[in-house]
């Protein structure tokens, strides 16, 4: 949960990072630098909320009669699994920024 959370938050070198860094770059080079500032305060702002998630998952104790959720060897593997991607394509994104190219220019 943790891995996605701050890929949510755009850390490197998760995905959500690649995804933000591309994102602003075509911001930047469309000359909508006040959308950039804007993107990057709300991110810095998101960061924050999604480490208090995080804390409190992780660093708190639960409280007292709460249940804790068992886990199988299907749910653990997809998420594993899931935790790789968003790892190796954020320190690779692209093969799926030529997927989209390639999509984006299909149509036209």
């Amino acid at each position: 949960m943790a891995v996605f959370l701050l890929s949510l938050a755009g850390v490197p070198p998760m995905a959500g990072f690649a995804g933000k860094l591309f994102l602003f770059r075509a911001a930047m080079q469309a000359n909508l630098v006040g959308l950039v500032v804007v993107g990057v305060l709300t991110s810095v702002v998101g960061l924050y909320y999604y480490l208090r998630v995080i804390v409190r998952m992780y660093v708190r104790p639960s409280p007292e009669g709460a249940q804790i959720a068992t886990r199988t060897v299907a749910t653990g593997a997809g998420l594993a699994i899931a935790a790789a991607a968003t790892i190796v394509f954020g320190i690779g994104p692209w093969p799926l920024t030529e997927l989209a190219r390639v999509a984006a220019t299909v149509g036209r």
